[in-house]
């Protein structure tokens, strides 16, 4: 069977005038709790991600490892693109011991690597740490509500602000990032992507190649 995947089209134009799109693909067994791919009017990308049941090990996580991918939309060859942003929000975990699960119970986590920057609010909820494959882990650490969800990227409060994270990729056409979701709970977590957001300004002048996920791309 074919990886299970996903593309959302007209993400950017390059410097020629080509439009892109995007493709994400699974490269690990996917299991989702519910196929809510858009959220939002479509502001942002999400990968829905089903976390460890209730009666799990305290220790019990899930995972999904994706390649996002730039393509032509009209070729469907890879393109690799001068410059991008690649936003994430929503970071966020239940209360402590909720459903059985730990002290971090239903944290997000975020295995990525191959950027050359990134940026978080001064006063961000997430952490961060080395990852012994070279990459970089960042996690949720505070309790969440669906209530404080964003929707806009590029109008986030405070707290939504604290709670994503945007980096910026150069020539690059893919790149793999890993997602992970603790113990315990009877559904899922949402992870919200988009291109450029509040999170890191784009300058005045930006590239033309920057990509844009959000309402009228989608």
């Amino acid at each position: 069977d074919a990886p299970a995947s996903m593309r959302l089209g007209g993400v950017g134009t390059t410097a020629a005038g080509r439009s892109y799109d995007l493709e994400v693909t699974a490269l690990s067994p996917y299991v989702q709790d519910n196929n809510n791919n858009f959220l939002n009017s479509g502001n942002f990308g999400s990968i829905n991600l089903q976390g460890p049941r209730q009666g799990s090990s305290q220790d019990a996580q899930t995972f999904l490892e994706l390649e996002y991918c730039l393509v032509d939309a009209e070729t469907d060859e890879r393109l690799t693109i001068s410059q991008f942003a690649f936003s994430l929000f929503d970071f966020d975990q239940q209360p402590a011991y909720a459903q059985g699960g730990g002290e971090a119970s239903g944290r997000e986590c975020l295995y990525i690597g191959g950027f050359d920057d990134y940026a978080v609010s001064e006063t961000t909820e997430l952490t961060s740490a080395d990852d012994l494959n070279g990459r970089t882990k960042f996690c949720s650490s505070v309790t969440g509500v669906g209530g404080d969800n964003p929707t806009d990227p590029n109008n986030l409060e405070q707290q939504q602000l604290d709670r994503s994270i945007s980096f910026i990729f150069r020539d690059t056409s893919c790149f793999q990032l890993t997602y992970t979701v603790d113990c315990c709970m009877s559904s899922g977590r949402n992870f919200l992507f988009a291109g450029d957001s509040v999170v890191l300004p784009v300058c005045d002048n930006p590239p033309p190649s920057a990509p844009q996920i959000g309402r009228a791309h989608v």
